[in-house]
């Protein structure tokens, strides 16, 4: 449903697979990082227990959001950018380099393989 003036008062994803398709700078991944920080994600990329920034460079886009699920709640989820695929596989590195890492490496849940070394396609993210 649109209002006047481009405004979107309602979207329903109700779909296993959602296309936004624009052209450069219309919105559209403004509009994917706002409903994933919405959502709790973190707006650099990475699951919800993933909390760090290289810069702050996110819209409050979601402050203006409100998120409607159905009953029907997904137990894990994941935010994927392409800008930031870079330094999510640097932070898993770094993550665990800790000495004080207390459970198994994060890397063995991405197929055991640093994800710079993976081929496109081929990153279980």
């Amino acid at each position: 449903m649109t209002k006047g003036g481009g405004q979107t008062d309602r979207l329903v994803l109700d779909q296993p697979v959602t296309f936004f398709i624009g052209e450069n700078g219309s919105g559209k991944s403004t509009l994917m990082e706002a409903i994933a920080v919405a959502g709790g994600f973190n707006p650099e990329g990475g699951s919800r227990n993933f909390s760090f920034t290289t810069r702050a460079s996110h819209s409050n886009l979601h402050e203006s959001l409100r998120l409607t699920r159905s009953v029907r709640r997904a137990g894990d989820g994941f935010f994927l950018r392409a800008e930031s695929y870079f330094n999510l596989a640097t932070n898993i590195e770094d993550l665990d380099s800790q000495p004080f890492s207390a459970g198994p490496p994060i890397i063995d849940s991405y197929g055991g393989k640093s994800l710079h070394e993976q081929p496109p396609g081929n990153s279980p993210c």
